[in-house]
């Protein structure tokens, strides 16, 4: 009995011991695993880094190595996707994706990247069963997160594309409503309103895009010409020049300032932009015509004639050319050669095939 008591005494002793092994080996696998998880996003994130500056074979050499470490890895193909996608082959970018979506069926952004492929690829005129493709896509894609506010706004793309525009607009504004900080869901929408009609509320989304995009032009310009189609000229102006600011030796901005300045009959702040754009193009035909409206304007009629008389030699085949010298002529009152410059125009016009 006493050696009975011993050996039950030392069994429980041994007890912590096993428990304590068990716990050492679980721990050094979760750290092993961790260490892997870890390598795979950093692998990852070069890869992408790479992609970004177009270094692309780089890219796929280190989603390689990530897909060595993880093969059954949904993402790393998703991401291999958009490599192809930025390398714009919709082929490849599908297959990899067809493959995240078989190991993770529940992978909403890898339909929506495989709807962008086949919209893709019906662009190029590769078949009605490519459109419909990317339709049952973008749809499982939001089913499986209603709340992926870009497949709403790709959707709307799509939709407005077919000139469906009201279907498209409801799917812009709840891509807004889901996120109403994506400068490119507010220019979408903002498309759609202006087809339909809503100019003011389509300036409003242009206007919070262009302020979420502080620091690009590209958005102020855009809401500059929203402003000059609805004759907001002083808004207009005042959108351009935060474009001009931010690149300021842009001469189409420039001369799109100079046609604001004109409209706003300020002539020698548009005087002087059109000396710019004609320093640096001083072949620009319109530029001259342009500089002789000024000048008008300013009611300097030999200056105005001069550059009239430049536009006309730079480009003879222009009937709004004659039309403004033609009127200069009526306020110097110079009838017969008004009606000379009258009748050049009036033939040019018939000449122009419609």
């Amino acid at each position: 009995m006493l050696m009975h008591k011993k050996t039950r005494r030392r069994c429980k002793s041994y007890t912590p011991i096993f428990t304590l092994c068990l716990s050492l080996l679980l721990t050094g696998a979760s750290a092993k695993a961790e260490d892997r998880a870890g390598q795979i996003s950093a692998l990852k994130n070069k890869s992408m880094l790479m992609a970004n500056t177009k270094k692309f074979k780089e890219a796929i050499a280190l989603s390689e190595q990530a897909l060595k470490l993880d093969k059954h890895d949904a993402t790393i193909f998703y991401l291999r996707a958009r490599i192809k996608e930025e390398q714009k082959d919709p082929v490849a970018a599908i297959k990899e994706l067809n493959r995240a979506i078989e190991l993770n069926p529940k992978y909403a952004e890898a339909y929506l990247l495989r709807a962008k492929g086949y919209y893709f690829l019906a662009e190029m005129d590769e078949g009605r069963d490519n459109s419909e493709k990317a339709k049952s896509d973008l749809a499982t894609a939001i089913k499986l997160n209603p709340r992926l506010a870009e497949a709403y706004d790709y959707k709307g793309v799509g939709l407005a594309s077919e000139n469906k525009l009201k279907e498209a607009l409801d799917c812009f504004n709840q891509a807004v409503t889901l996120n109403n900080n994506n400068g490119t869901f507010l220019d979408h929408r903002a498309m759609a309103l202006n087809a339909l009609g809503k100019r003011l509320e389509a300036t409003k989304d242009l206007r919070r895009s262009a302020e979420l995009n502080k620091n690009d032009p590209h958005g102020w310009v855009i809401l500059s010409q929203q402003f000059t189609d609805i004759g907001m000229y002083k808004d207009a102006l005042i959108s351009l020049n935060m474009a001009i600011k931010l690149k300021p030796h842009q001469l189409d901005n420039i001369y799109k300032r100079a046609l604001l300045y004109q409209k706003l009959h300020m002539y020698k702040e548009a005087l002087a932009d059109l000396n710019k754009v004609l320093e640096s193009s001083p072949s620009d035909d319109d530029a001259f015509r342009m500089r002789g409206d000024c000048y008008v304007g300013l009611k300097d009629f030999p200056l105005a004639l001069k550059d009239y008389d430049q536009a006309i030699k730079l480009s003879g085949a222009q009937a709004s050319h004659y039309q403004a010298r033609a009127k200069l002529h009526r306020l110097m009152g110079k009838n017969a050669a008004a009606s000379k410059d009258e009748s050049t125009a009036a033939k040019l016009k018939a000449e122009k095939p419609k």
